[in-house]
């Protein structure tokens, strides 16, 4: 595929990424709408986060932010999640748009520790090191039915790279424990951009059709 040259460009190539067919809402499996992905990753590609880094995706649902990484440059990607059946279409849709290699690894992060096998399997690939560039971009659950799981793919961001990109709820209180994390792991916070997210309600509960929540694109950069 030819190199990408804007970042309209690159939201309508993320635009073939399938949603999740049957989602789960104890995993708030919320697709990333193409236009945020982009804007994302883009921002992230143009300060020298992405071109020959590895990048990894914790909770990467059907894999659009790696696919979109990997066509900006990425030298080797990792694609995270708990679900098979998505880490089974991330799979097919990524093989099927770009030949750069990458993984994917089954694993729960809603948790602060996850259980040994995750870090073997991510600890056992040799591309696996902070030290030749690596960057965390991801859309984590907001931590609504799993109450923390946000936080708990922060800190397992931080045990794998230098720089992370992330999406959380624009509220005081998710800012400030963002902020306590980050003072404790020598990380700066930084506040990149602020989105209306619109969230696709699919069980018949739901009476809207969608419901809007406003979120923010944070950088983290541990401080060396």
């Amino acid at each position: 595929m030819e190199a990408i040259r804007s970042k309209k460009s690159l939201e309508l190539i993320l635009e073939v990424v399938p949603q999740f067919p049957i989602p789960c809402e104890n995993l708030e499996q919320y697709t990333t709408p193409s236009d945020i992905a982009a804007d994302m990753l883009w921002y992230a590609h143009m300060h020298g986060d992405i071109l020959n880094k590895l990048v990894i995706d914790l909770g990467c649902g059907t894999g659009k932010l790696l696919l979109g990484a990997l066509l900006l440059g990425a030298r080797y990607g990792v694609c995270v999640d708990i679900d098979s059946d998505a880490l089974q279409l991330a799979k097919e849709v990524i093989s099927k748009h770009v030949s750069t290699p990458f993984d994917v690894v089954s694993a729960d992060l809603r948790q602060a520790d996850p259980p040994l096998s995750t870090w073997s399997a991510l600890g056992s690939n040799h591309h696996m090191n902070k030290s030749v560039g690596c960057t965390v971009i991801m859309n984590p659950p907001f931590g609504v039915k799993s109450r923390g799981a946000d936080f708990n793919f922060i800190r397992v961001a931080m045990k794998l790279c230098n720089t992370i990109y992330s999406l959380h709820k624009a509220v005081p209180k998710s800012i400030e424990m963002l902020s306590e994390i980050c003072e404790k792991m020598n990380y700066q916070l930084l506040i990149i951009s602020r989105y209306r997210f619109p969230i696709k309600w699919f069980l018949p509960k739901h009476r809207e059709k969608k419901h809007i929540v406003d979120v923010v694109l944070v950088k983290l950069k541990k401080i060396l």
